[in-house]
């Protein structure tokens, strides 16, 4: 976990990945939350913050069509894995995948299961939002807002896409 904590994310994946797949929760947790943002493809923590403003659009394009789904999915299978097997944290971050839309299905199937797992992620301990009643409905509203905020600004401003 040191080079995670370090912000050495291509190291922690080497040395995380072999822990995930033989099961170690606290590792497929960890793992799991780096990989959904595609953080592993990066050396450290500015690498990952300098590349969307230095990549060409071909690059960008490239890492969407080929990996952003691929490493969503490979990080809701750890995720899903240490949230059975009772972690809070990796709760949370399917959660947030599921919002962000790593399955197929629509907003309201994926919003059922954003619910059930900011409930499942309380009732492990994850306690950092407000979790209103039903536990999670008032952090999704917030969500939604954003992301409604988000698409009119980029409707608003094409050219800042």
């Amino acid at each position: 976990m040191a080079a995670l904590d370090a912000g050495r994310y291509a190291d922690a994946y080497v040395i995380l990945r072999p822990l995930a797949n033989a099961g170690n929760l606290t590792a497929q947790a960890r793992l799991g939350g780096i990989v959904s943002l595609g953080m592993h493809r990066f050396s450290d923590w500015d690498a990952y913050q300098a590349w969307p403003d230095s990549a060409s659009p071909d690059q960008i394009a490239d890492y969407l069509s080929r990996y952003a789904q691929e490493d969503r999915e490979l990080a809701a299978a750890w995720l899903q894995s240490a949230s059975d097997g009772g972690d809070a944290y990796a709760s949370h971050c399917l959660a947030m995948l599921f919002v962000t839309g790593v399955s197929e299905e629509g907003w309201e199937v994926r919003r059922k299961k954003v619910l059930e797992l900011v409930a499942k992620a309380q009732s492990q301990g994850f306690d950092c939002v407000d979790y209103g009643d039903p536990p999670g409905e008032a952090y999704l509203q917030f969500l939604e807002r954003d992301a409604a905020l988000h698409k009119r600004y980029a409707a608003r401003h094409p050219d800042e896409a």
